[in-house]
């Protein structure tokens, strides 16, 4: 770094980051010392560089890779300092010493980076307490013939004069930043490398969710699959009614197998209503077997198109984006439609309508979250605004290139998520079906 450049970064640091909040510190693999600062709006990391061909400071958006286990310089300041404010950066260029003032409590600390003394190509940072006793440092080496040492007295350097207030700090900090960029060229920061692993992470663990998932409805098909067999015990009963007596517990039907087909009965029902038990379980294996089989077709659906993208974390110091607005149209009778744009904007959909507005989906068909927002709970809509509500939901669908198409709708209070369903996924109750053609509303632009 240029030595001259000292000076003016330290007054720069000084106006634009005095009475910063001082977080936690780190050194890194090469020796970098971290210290996380913070103001209202905005957060960076003060970073100090040791090696004699990038001597200096500056600051960066994110830290490189440090170890999890403090050295003892860093272990120090997350002790004394963490909590504490920024007083002021100064600088020697002539003795290359860059000094840095905390203040935690009423007490006041000295981080030094010391550029005069060398060893092995790398300088040295230490640190003084508030009576200006040396405590600890990246290095302490016996041969080097510096008066730092353990325990020494440390006198800081002069006070500079006042600082100019016409440094910018909008515009000369940038020059921070970029001193920081040169410190760290070439290297990942951790950021980068952390979101990469829990990405994996999240896949390998969404994967194994699904494959669990596919696991047991395949279990729940297997165990519906004696639907011929259920009925056919129905049947049998049925034709055979006049055998069965109220308090019997089980009946033979002569032929068929070898020694007839026995029947387990309820001894407490009449004959009508044990045959009535008999096709209610009959419906009820047949019921199973549609909704499995159309969960299971969904799974391999979403299993298919990959693991839904992680949100974006959102950096200190900027403010969330606010959420885009849904698709919107309104009906021949100046209803509003709202539609979702994607899986996540579904789910958003779904958990910001009223229970009482109306819920649209093509029926068998991967498509959008579709909904007609009601004027108030008690409002009916017409069969003109229903079918083009149904229309919407079909053209933003799978079945969009159909001439007809089955959408279902009920309310937003009868559909549900699932635990552990992903992104736009739902179970549906008392849904109605419509017929319709995909289209949009005649005043759609």
């Amino acid at each position: 770094m240029d030595l001259a450049k000292l000076s003016a970064l330290c007054r720069t640091l000084t106006v634009a980051w005095q009475g910063c909040f001082i977080g936690k510190s780190w050194i890194d693999t090469q020796g970098r010392l971290l210290i996380r600062m913070r103001l209202p709006g905005k957060s960076a990391y003060l970073l100090l560089c040791t090696d004699k061909k990038k001597f200096g400071f500056g600051l960066v958006e994110a830290r490189p890779p440090c170890p999890k286990r403090p050295p003892q310089l860093a272990a120090y300041l997350r002790a004394h300092v963490e909590g504490g404010r920024l007083v002021s950066a100064m600088a020697d260029p002539a003795r290359l010493l860059v000094e840095f003032t905390f203040a935690r409590r009423d007490k006041r600390f000295t981080l030094v980076l010391d550029g005069q003394t060398r060893h092995r190509g790398q300088t040295r940072m230490f640190i003084a307490d508030d009576d200006g006793i040396l405590r600890c440092a990246t290095r302490w080496d016996a041969d080097d013939g510096s008066p730092l040492r353990p325990g020494a007295q440390y006198s800081p350097l002069a006070v500079e004069e006042e600082v100019n207030s016409d440094v910018g700090p909008d515009s000369d900090e940038e020059l921070l930043f970029e001193t920081g960029a040169e410190l760290v060229e070439g290297l990942e920061l951790i950021e980068a490398a952390k979101d990469e692993k829990n990405s994996a992470k999240h896949e390998k663990r969404w994967r194994k969710k699904l494959e669990r998932r596919i696991e047991k409805i395949t279990a729940e098909l297997e165990g519906a699959s004696d639907l011929a067999g259920a009925k056919e015990i129905a049947d049998a009963l049925g034709g055979n009614l006049h055998l069965v007596k109220r308090g019997m517990e089980r009946v033979t039907i002569e032929g068929g197998e070898e020694g007839g087909l026995v029947i387990e009965l309820d001894p407490s029902l009449e004959p009508g209503e044990n045959l009535n038990r008999l096709y209610d379980r009959v419906k009820k294996i047949k019921r199973t077997a549609i909704h499995a089989k159309r969960r299971l077709k969904q799974t391999r659906e979403e299993l298919a198109e990959g693991p839904p993208k992680a949100p974006e974390v959102k950096k200190p110091g900027k403010r969330e984006q606010p959420a885009q607005p849904f698709h919107r149209f309104s009906t021949s009778d100046g209803w509003t439609i709202l539609v979702g744009r994607n899986r996540l904007e579904n789910d958003r959909l779904v958990k910001e309508s009223r229970p009482w507005d109306l819920w649209f989906h093509a029926r068998d068909g991967a498509g959008a979250h579709v909904v007609l927002v009601k004027p108030g709970r008690d409002s009916k809509p017409t069969q003109l605004s229903l079918n083009e509500a149904a229309g919407v939901a079909a053209y933003h669908s799978k079945l969009s290139g159909e001439t007809k198409a089955e959408v279902m709708y009920t309310e937003i209070s009868r559909v549900r998520k699932p635990k552990g369903a992903g992104p736009g996924r739902v179970v549906v109750a008392d849904d109605r079906t419509l017929i319709v053609r995909p289209s949009l509303p005649k005043n759609a632009k």
